[in-house]
């Protein structure tokens, strides 16, 4: 928890059905402000919180859970992550599963999550660059200046392209995410 307030600068809160001493004395333990921890919280409340999180102060909200009592919270979180998903409902109620019970996994999932978006981020920019370029050319604008591609070679150049991002996009696989120390 430190890792993710201090490092990360994430702001954390336990929700939980036990009771209330019993999630205060785990939330000192682990730094996190009392205003963050809310005991004895059936899960309509989980739900309620987390989409007020959402709607009303405009948060990007990653739920982790690992029972049935957190689906609801799970499928409104921005990120639902279920720890160990016993239950088929879980699973279906999470965007990602996590097979083993160790919330170090947790940091791997924003590594993973800023990585793919910088992927996503430049394969928009190549996609979006060729065909501001391409799709001029190809529709025979700068005929005039002489500048003509035949139809085969702009069908081969628009598949090489989607390949290119393809390609791009497998690069992933190479970056080894390993938990923070």
């Amino acid at each position: 928890m430190n890792y993710l307030q201090k490092n990360l600068k994430k702001e954390v809160y336990i929700l939980s059905g036990d009771h209330k001493d019993t999630v205060l004395e785990v939330g000192r333990y682990l730094n996190i402000p009392e205003k963050n921890l809310i005991g004895e919280c059936e899960a309509s409340m989980k739900k309620a919180l987390i989409k007020r999180l959402r709607d009303v102060e405009r948060k990007e909200v990653m739920m982790v859970g690992d029972g049935l009592n957190d689906i609801l919270s799970l499928e409104e979180a921005s990120l639902g992550v279920s720890i160990n998903a016993k239950s088929e409902l879980n699973l279906i109620a999470s965007d990602i599963v996590i097979l083993q019970e160790n919330l170090w996994n947790i940091p791997v999932i924003f590594e993973i999550v800023r990585i793919s978006r910088l992927f996503i981020y430049i394969n928009l920019i190549w996609a979006f660059a060729y065909n501001f370029f391409m799709i001029p050319v190809a529709a025979g604008c700068f005929c005039s200046l002489g500048l003509k591609i035949s139809p085969l070679f702009s069908t081969s150049a628009m598949s090489l392209s989607s390949v290119i991002v393809v390609l791009f996009s497998t690069l992933i696989r190479c970056k080894d995410f390993k938990m923070p120390k």
